[in-house]
């Protein structure tokens, strides 16, 4: 009886260390959640200025009057603005993705 008695004191303490150990876990797990989500709201709103930025700085070449056009280094176009299509009549292609001289 006295071997069995201590066996369950041995399985309620290492019941114990588990529970301590799973609850300590878990808030670590809570902080690293902080963490990722302060992260993920970090980016969206370095996305959301870089987005806010990027509009504002097309804006300011589609007003520029001299004819621009940028381009990969492979010499495809990223963009040109209105004066750029209006001096060399080319078509204006407004999607981005669609973006070519024809």
């Amino acid at each position: 009886m006295e071997g069995k008695t201590r066996t369950n004191r041995q399985l309620l303490l290492e019941m114990k260390e588990l529970q301590t150990r799973l609850d300590a876990t878990e808030r670590r797990l809570q902080e690293a959640d902080k963490l990722v989500q302060a992260q993920i709201a970090d980016c969206k709103r370095a996305e959301e200025t870089f987005e806010k930025d990027q509009e504002y700085a097309e804006s300011i070449v589609e007003t520029i009057r001299e004819p621009i056009i940028v381009l990969t280094p492979d010499m495809k176009v990223i963009s040109a603005n209105r004066s750029f299509y209006e001096t060399f009549q080319v078509a204006l292609k407004r999607r981005r993705e669609d973006l070519s001289l024809t």
